[in-house]
């Protein structure tokens, strides 16, 4: 796994939502039932409900290039457990970046960086502390429509603290 360091060059912000008591509106729900989103004092959490995905997702930009920055809190109890970020197309094709059950984990990833380039590349990050981050992979992937984050499981929510999207030319990876 590489290590890098990313630094940011200029600003490109296309939408910061930090959760606090409201979100932006252009956040969908799936499925939409509101009892399962919650606020927090600094955050937004997704409630877990057995047998039942749920799914928050906003649009990419139109020129389908971004970076995602996120921090999350996450702590599942089980192997069933699961939740992370997502990007999706109207055709529900999806690449995930999950957080998962490790009973042998001591410390679990809390921010995920999504970004995607003008060839559709999608890169996904992780890192522990967010100032160093491991490269977990990369695919190809043109239909993505939509990002956002996903729960799976029925004990842990997810805690959303902050989500940032910039442009994807604004940041340099060292």
């Amino acid at each position: 796994m590489n290590k890098r360091k990313i630094t940011k060059v200029s600003s490109g912000l296309i939408l910061k939502d930090d959760f606090n008591n409201s979100f932006n509106p252009l956040w969908d729900f799936f499925p939409n039932n509101m009892k399962r989103v919650l606020f927090a004092k600094d955050s937004i959490l997704l409630l877990p409900e057995k047998d039942s995905p749920m799914e928050m997702i906003i649009p990419v930009p139109n020129n389908g290039e971004f970076v995602m920055q996120t921090e999350l809190i996450y702590k599942p109890t089980a192997p069933n457990e699961f939740a992370g970020c997502l990007i999706k197309s109207i055709t529900d094709n999806k690449v995930e970046c999950e957080i998962s059950y490790n009973p042998d984990e001591t410390e679990q990833y809390k921010f995920i960086k999504i970004s995607c380039n003008s060839s559709y590349i999608i890169n996904l990050r992780a890192s522990k502390d967010g100032e160093i981050w491991d490269d977990l992979g990369n695919t190809k992937f043109f239909d993505g429509n939509y990002i956002g984050y996903f729960i799976n499981g029925e004990k842990s929510g997810l805690a959303i603290k902050e989500c940032t999207k910039e442009s994807w030319n604004q940041l340099f990876f060292q």
